[in-house]
């Protein structure tokens, strides 16, 4: 199990209950950002030593936060991937101890149920934290951008909303106080209660058998299409398919795939760039 929690907290739990409902229609089209930068100062407390994956990670490689959700709420998987990287002036300040100096990588996939989607690596963007959106043919859902904290808001358009929805915009509350003592469990552990519900997966796994959304295919197919979204990117934007790691041919195809932009404790080894030739902004 991928102990990914931003599926489950609050705000993307009411989000998939409403897009599980089938209220959205057919889905077409998700998006997910997620922006965590930090200072020179706290960067560089992250990355202690000139070899410390943290210095060297493309930007298309911190994927699940970003990704995990939309998954979830699509119930699919990534079949290809298309992506892009830009350059960050302050990131590049860093460059002498952190040399992926990129500021966003943008992956474009398209998914197993006929979507597609939108989402970033984690990013350096000014930006709020995160935010996720899902489009179908019928309404769409979001969160994050300007919408209130623990509220999600639906969209309809004038003619596919509801008899007896008056606007076609509608908020949904989303706070654990409507849980009891479980709303106060879930809100105590974080990441808008996303900590609490993945303990409680695991826990249901190892007692129950109940198997994870995030198994190890699911898991290792998100860090296919951050791998393979970092070569897009020296590429161009060049379409990668996803590997089937549930078929063993495709498994056995990748046994001698081992490029890398990592070095190791001597600082050899590394056979791909971490970040896109340096353009000056103009």
């Amino acid at each position: 199990m991928l102990a990914e929690n931003y599926p489950f907290s609050m705000n993307n739990l009411k989000m998939d209950e409403i897009i599980q409902t089938g209220a959205l229609g057919r889905l077409l089209y998700a998006e997910g950002e997620y922006n965590h930068s930090g200072s020179a100062e706290q960067l560089k407390y992250l990355t202690p030593g000139p070899y410390h994956w943290r210095a060297w990670m493309p930007r298309t490689y911190y994927v699940t936060h970003a990704m995990g959700p939309l998954m979830y709420f699509s119930r699919s998987m990534p079949l290809y991937v298309s992506a892009r990287a830009a350059h960050s002036d302050l990131v590049y300040e860093m460059r002498s101890w952190r040399h992926a100096y990129d500021g966003v990588g943008m992956m474009f996939c398209e998914m197993s149920n006929g979507m597609i989607a939108r989402f970033t690596g984690c990013t350096a963007m000014a930006s709020d934290y995160s935010r996720y959106r899902v489009v179908g043919d019928v309404a769409s859902v979001e969160t994050g951008n300007n919408i209130p904290d623990q509220k999600v808001r639906m969209f309809w358009f004038e003619h596919t909303k509801p008899e007896g929805q008056e606007s076609q915009v509608k908020e949904f509350s989303t706070g654990p106080d409507s849980l009891g003592e479980l709303g106060k469990r879930i809100k105590a552990a974080g990441h808008g209660g996303g900590d609490f519900w993945i303990v409680q997966h695991m826990l249901d796994y190892f007692l129950d058998g109940v198997v994870p959304f995030f198994d190890v295919y699911k898991a290792v197919a998100m860090s296919a299409t951050a791998i393979l979204g970092w070569r897009s990117c020296l590429a161009h934007g060049e379409n990668f398919r996803i590997p089937d790691f549930r078929d063993p041919e495709d498994r056995r195809k990748c046994l001698e795939d081992d490029l890398t932009p990592f070095p190791d404790e001597n600082g050899q080894g590394a056979t791909l760039p971490c970040a896109l030739p340096w353009v000056e902004n103009k």
